[in-house]
């Protein structure tokens, strides 16, 4: 019997699957208008459907917030943050939760093999539609009560309708408790595959059961058969320990992780440079902030795509449809064709990712673009193209309209409209174009490709084809790795020359990674898929300002915050002509080098508005960093003779100006102090200096002149940065865990 609870949990709607399925798949990125900068993360489709959960009873967390252990110190934990305010404990749900305390029969290494989790061994069927797994001797939850085949069975009778429609299981059943047998709907090497996604994890009926709506919802509630344990689990924290009983146990390298809950991406970015975390995601607003050696992106698996109405009109010419594909908006904007072809970057193939094995069978070319244009008018026996909507139900998107016209010449008409409309209109084949985006359920190109059978797929009112449907079919029923992916691959070659669809761009996930960290990830992985028990870190190698060749120029006073903002990558000092590393720190700082310097020191984000200012061009190494300083309101800039707006942001900038922007980006309130002689009350900058000064940001050139107009040096800035940093402060720190 199954629990109620079980039941309400596990239960999915039947519209899961067929057409229904891309409207719970889809996510819309905010795109970032300077597509030159591809480093667009977004949120990957879960395997779990959204459900309503009893109340958690989580612990209240023994230590405020503040008390946050310093990643950098600490070699015997992981450190990590996470925007979001709820992660799961139950069984099945896929996190970074999941993947670190439970385990299936199998387990993806970080090169995405496929290697026995709590399987010894397995075994395919001659059709190659039954798997019979053994289990491992002696396997334990953490509580140290006996794995067996019945937990398997128990959790796929809990949730039939889900393990069928995702992972095409269609019977589970124990010849004894270390025997399983998996009976999937049609043959494929790729199944095992799908049970490393955490979904298929033993259940203990009788623990379950006893538990009843408790189940999952907190740690003492919960049982774990992965390599951690979760020892504490409140709103602000989980905790994580190595599992005394995980059959694998000195694989586990580093013994415990913390992952703080809901933390603002502006801290996060702090506290990673602080050291405080061993690794953050950054989102499209930051990633001009990334510093190169400690830059990890991954692939999201999802790909942004042009869906064709193929059937009717002047788009059931293929080669109108072809000239549409040849002119790629996205790949001409940044000179990459994303990573190429329909299926996206990182999904698996034969040895490697399908990706690396097969290159996308059309490549963009304008030039071939205006030709298939020409051929597609005169088999219409049409002078112009008519106008071609395009249905969108968001205008924060890049202007494919006016690209497409001065590209061919053709008009598109973006057609807003809300989101639930665009999928009806584009899957009833109404809509002429429609934006979309695809994420993956399951780690195989069918699950891409699949979308365009005419049967399986939700697109057969666009598009249909009996020899792509013949390539599907060939793939879904052969047990032949080798032949089975030749098929997937012909398929995709015949999808993007006769262009039904037009992938625009597959999204990636920009992480920071600490150098003395290695986490490791699979290549084909959804979300914050670390494999916490194949990482590793060690102790971190501060950096000394010895590093600079001219470190004796450093004054005293300034020593601290040259260490602090060099070990923050706020400043990273420039090589010069013998290849020696300097700061600098008697030179003067520039505007843009200053609103540089306070953007990554605070993490300010940035926006993708176009700069108010005249004269600073988007391709200007600082155009980001001063584009967040105009986003939070720590600049403005000054109009010219001309009338117009600008920066000035090679002039140097002055004392006054930097205790502006100081007060400005740490959001002072303004403050009385004793005014220097030589700041009258009538000065523009009279009350910000006052305000600076009261908060020991400034401390003047002596006890009675501040020299507003003097240009800064770079030392003096990094002192005035060091200052505010003490005033808005991340979390403090300890160096053990409580």
């Amino acid at each position: 019997m199954v629990s109620p609870f079980l039941q309400k949990f596990f239960t999915r709607a039947a519209s899961a699957a067929g057409k229904t399925k891309q409207k719970a798949c889809e996510r819309r990125p905010t795109l970032m208008k300077q597509a030159k900068r591809l480093l667009i993360p977004c949120l990957a489709a879960l395997l779990t459907a959204v459900c309503v959960l009893p109340a958690p009873q989580r612990q209240a967390h023994a230590q405020p917030m503040a008390q946050v252990a310093n990643a950098a110190g600490d070699t015997s934990a992981f450190y990590l943050a996470t925007r979001s305010n709820w992660i799961s404990l139950m069984p099945g749900d896929i996190s970074l939760i999941q993947l670190n305390t439970q385990e299936g029969l199998v387990r993806q290494a970080p090169d995405g093999k496929i290697l026995p989790g709590l399987a010894a061994s397995w075994q395919p069927s001659a059709d190659g539609k039954t798997f019979t797994f053994t289990l491992r001797d002696n396997l334990k939850y953490h509580d140290g009560t006996t794995i067996t085949a019945q937990d398997f069975v128990y959790r796929w009778s809990s949730d039939k309708e889900f393990m069928r429609t995702f992972l095409e299981i269609e019977s589970v059943t124990a010849s004894d408790n270390k025997t399983l047998s998996i009976t999937f709907t049609h043959p494929g090497d790729y199944f095992t595959r799908n049970l490393a996604t955490g979904n298929f994890v033993p259940i203990r009926q009788a623990f379950a059961e006893a538990k009843g709506d408790a189940f999952g919802t907190t740690p003492a509630n919960t049982q774990f058969s992965g390599p951690y344990t979760v020892t504490e689990w409140s709103d602000t924290l989980v905790r994580l320990e190595r599992n005394p009983n995980y059959w694998d146990v000195p694989s586990v390298k580093v013994p415990r992780a913390v992952i703080y809950l809901d933390v603002p991406q502006d801290t996060a970015w702090r506290m990673y440079n602080e050291g405080k975390l061993d690794e953050i995601a950054l989102d499209d607003s930051q990633a001009f902030m990334a510093v190169p050696d400690e830059t990890h992106p991954a692939p999201r698996l999802s790909t942004a795509y042009f869906l064709i109405q193929s059937k009717t009109g002047p788009l059931a010419n293929r080669h109108v449809r072809r000239a549409l594909a040849y002119a790629n908006p996205w790949f001409s904007w940044t000179g990459a064709y994303g990573h190429g072809g329909f299926v996206p970057e990182g999904m698996a193939g034969l040895n490697s990712t399908f990706r690396e094995e097969h290159a996308p069978s059309l490549i963009p070319d304008p030039y071939v673009a205006k030709s298939e244009l020409a051929t597609g008018l005169r088999e219409l026996k049409l002078g112009q193209l008519p106008p071609i909507d395009l249905y969108l139900d968001s205008m924060n998107l890049p202007d494919f309209g006016s690209f497409y016209h001065e590209v061919l010449g053709i008009t598109i008409n973006p057609k807003v409209v809300p989101y639930q409309q665009r999928l009806e209109l584009a899957e009833d084949g109404v809509a002429p174009m429609s934006y979309h985006i695809w994420a993956a359920d399951f780690d195989d190109p069918a699950n891409f490709l699949e979308l365009f059978h005419s049967q399986r797929g939700p697109y057969a009112a666009n598009w249909s084809n009996a020899e792509y449907d013949r390539l599907l079919d060939a793939a879904y029923n052969s047990s032949q790795r080798a032949v089975r992916m030749q098929n997937l691959q012909a398929a995709e070659d015949l999808l993007l020359q006769e262009a039904p669809v037009i992938p625009l761009y597959q999204m990636q996930q920009v992480h920071l990674v600490q150098p003395f960290t290695v986490l490791q990830r699979p290549p084909s992985s959804i979300g914050d898929a670390f494999l916490l028990r194949d990482s590793s870190k060690g102790p971190r190698a501060a950096k000394s300002i010895l590093d600079f060749a001219d470190q004796s120029s450093i004054s005293q006073y300034a020593l601290a915050a040259a260490t602090q903002l060099y070990n923050q990558n706020v400043i990273r000092g420039s090589v010069n002509a013998n290849d020696e590393l300097n700061f600098y720190p008697r030179s003067n700082v520039s505007r843009e080098e200053f609103v540089t310097m306070v953007v990554k020191s605070l993490g300010l984000a940035e926006d993708f508005a176009p700069l108010p200012f005249t004269d600073v061009s988007d391709d200007r190494w600082s155009a980001p960093f001063i584009r967040a300083a105009v986003a939070a309101g720590v600049i403005k800039g000054s109009t010219n003779a001309a009338g117009e707006q600008v920066f000035r942001p090679g002039d140097k900038i002055t004392r006054a100006e930097i205790a502006t922007v100081l007060v400005n980006a740490l959001q002072l309130q303004k403050k009385t102090a004793p005014a220097f002689s030589d700041v009258k009350s009538n000065h523009w900058a009279y009350s910000f200096i006052l305000t600076a000064r009261a908060n020991n940001l400034i401390s003047g050139t002596s006890n009675e002149t501040f020299g507003p107009e003097a240009a800064a040096s770079r030392q003096d800035a990094a002192v005035m940065i060091y200052n505010g940093l003490k005033i808005k402060p991340t979390p403090s720190t300890s160096t053990t865990l409580q």
